[in-house]
């Protein structure tokens, strides 16, 4: 008898995590989560979004944790499938069910220990030019800030190690003299 997945313990952070991890692929799909677009006269937060430049392709996932978060935001999921040329929605397993999501939505469901599988895809669809070009220079915008802030971190880090070596130096130097 198979043993049933036990997912009540992911957290929208955890399903966004896992998603954003199975949709990244080296030298050849970008992801970045939290990406807000505040201009066209409404307010959406995507919760991740993947960019293929090959095939210019800008894909959308938007993570529920909970199935009353996915019936509160049920109304709204129609309304991110313009800004990309796929929608997803992702959440632990078998909490939605596929005749529940919008057509043309795909499912994505998120295991206990962070895997992801494709239950159903999205179709690829056009996206009006005005808005890819809007959505993807939001997307370059939020690679920008996220590399730039992992550029400092790493600086600071730098900084740290040669502050302590420098003051690792000085008390060598200290102790030298003092031997003398």
């Amino acid at each position: 008898m198979p043993r049933k997945t036990d997912t009540r313990e992911l957290t929208h952070s955890a399903v966004q995590k896992a998603v954003a991890r199975h949709l990244k692929k080296p030298f050849s799909t970008i992801v970045v989560d939290e990406l807000c677009n505040g201009t066209f006269g409404y307010t959406k937060r995507l919760d991740v979004v993947a960019y293929t430049p090959n095939a210019q392709l800008i894909r959308v996932v938007e993570c529920k944790a909970s199935r009353a978060d996915f019936i509160r935001g049920l109304a709204a999921l129609p309304g991110y499938m313009a800004l990309c040329h796929q929608f997803y929605v992702a959440a632990p397993k078998d909490l939605i069910k596929l005749s529940e999501l919008p057509d043309g939505a795909g499912l994505m469901e998120v295991t206990s220990d962070g895997r992801v599988r494709q239950k159903r895809y999205a179709p690829k669809r056009d996206m009006e030019p005005k808005t890819y070009s809007f959505v993807l220079s939001r997307f370059l915008q939020k690679l920008i800030v996220q590399q730039s802030r992992m550029a400092e971190e790493e600086l600071q880090k730098f900084y740290h190690e040669r502050n302590k070596f420098t003051f690792w130096l000085r008390d060598l130097e200290r102790e030298a003299r003092s031997l003398l």
